[in-house]
């Protein structure tokens, strides 16, 4: 029997980009719990023309072709900015989808090993799609529902591909809590007697006023909430600041399913010390809209997001001078709020790190469990030249 010749090949035209992200649709055929990502976003986050992180980083895609079909697709990628918080920066790998065969995963990832040492690196961390702001870690446990917005989903072989491959548990793992919301009392009077009890306290012995988004100010709005949110994040070791281009691709990603009754600001004297965001969960109404690949995708996304019943609650950044005050179980009561009035019957908090003290002491308080588990991985690969034979 002959096996046929595997050949990685660079991605370099828009054309081969949607081939790319095209591939996904072969691997999670039959996947009842797969949700298509948007085709458009998907490629736009590969194009250097149209990625702001690509600004100040670059990114190489790969596809792993036999017989002259994509058999598997990955990423590597640079940020440059990396090198203004850590000393020795790391590049990333993402994007990555194989067939059930160890030799493709093994050739491309050698492919991004080679490039990643040509970039000067010594170790490689992934899956990051392409960043950490968008969906990261593979999928761990939890293979029993879809999975909420903005986090991955994957086959059971990519993690034991790449610890095959010599690749390590990097970093916290990265949970998924849930918690039935179904029976939840408008004024919130039936909470766990503990988080009702801390929410009331903070409430009367705090000058801390809550107040939803404000779309007529949205560019304002938006640049409170990063001053926020990288203020809060500023205490963790690898943490890269966003700058303004970046922040604003997020949101304008997250903007047509905003929800601005979920996205709270709070602010003491006047100062903007805290920033919540809470999101319906559109993969529901994504899970059978195809990616929106044609017209009559997005009349079965609208339909279906008329009946949502889930929400996820992604951020709760604080500013550090005002930690530990409970302005945190605060705005988790405003978002309770809203949520039982929207009629959202099951709460996510997601992505928790398995290190956070703060959240996972909260979602014991709540009864959440976490329903699934991520996790990413890292290669040291030194600087040594690397001989690739697969090319």
């Amino acid at each position: 029997m002959t096996i046929s010749a595997l050949h990685i090949e660079p991605i370099h035209t828009l054309e081969e980009l949607r081939e790319f992200v095209d591939f996904m649709w072969q691997i999670y055929n039959g996947d009842p719990l797969w949700v298509p990502p948007i085709l458009k976003e998907r490629v736009a986050r590969l194009d250097p023309a149209r990625n702001p992180m690509l600004k100040h980083g670059e990114l190489q895609a790969f596809v792993a072709r036999r017989d002259g079909r994509i058999v598997g697709t990955i990423a590597a990628s640079m940020d440059y900015n990396l090198k203004n918080v850590i000393p020795d920066p790391f590049a990333a790998f993402g994007f990555f989808e194989c067939i059930n065969d160890y030799e493709v995963a093994k050739a491309m990832l050698d492919a991004v090993v080679e490039w990643a040492r040509s970039k000067g690196q010594a170790r490689l961390r992934g899956p990051y799609n392409p960043t950490q702001n968008d969906e990261q870690g593979f999928l761990i446990e939890g293979r029993d529902r879809i999975p909420i917005i903005m986090t991955a989903h994957n086959p059971p072989w990519y993690p034991e591909f790449v610890e095959r491959y010599g690749f390590q548990k990097w970093g916290p793992d990265e949970f998924c809590y849930g918690v039935n919301a179904d029976g939840l009392k408008p004024d919130l009077s039936n909470l766990p007697p503990k988080l009702f009890r801390v929410i009331e306290l903070v409430r009367q012995r705090t000058k801390a006023k809550i107040r939803m988004a404000n779309f007529a100010d949205w560019d304002a709005e938006v640049e409170r909430a990063r001053a926020v949110y990288n203020r809060a994040l500023s205490v963790l070791a690898d943490f890269v600041p966003l700058d303004a281009d970046e922040f604003r691709r997020q949101v304008e990603l997250l903007r047509p399913v905003v929800d601005l009754d979920l996205v709270l600001f709070i602010e003491i004297d006047g100062k903007t010390v805290g920033f919540a965001l809470g999101l319906p969960n559109v993969n529901e109404a994504l899970h059978h809209a195809n990616g929106l690949r044609r017209p009559w995708d997005y009349l079965r996304f609208l339909w279906d997001r008329r009946h949502i019943k889930s929400m996820s609650i992604k951020i709760i950044a604080l500013d550090p001078d005002y930690w530990s005050r409970g302005l945190d179980a605060l705005m988790y009561g405003e978002l309770a709020r809203q949520m039982v009035k929207k009629g959202y019957t099951f709460a996510d908090l997601s992505l928790t790190g398995e290190d956070n003290p703060q959240t996972n002491k909260l979602a014991k308080v709540i009864g959440a469990e976490v329903y699934k588990r991520y996790r990413i991985y890292q290669l040291e690969i030194g600087r040594e030249p690397f001989n690739r034979v697969d090319l």
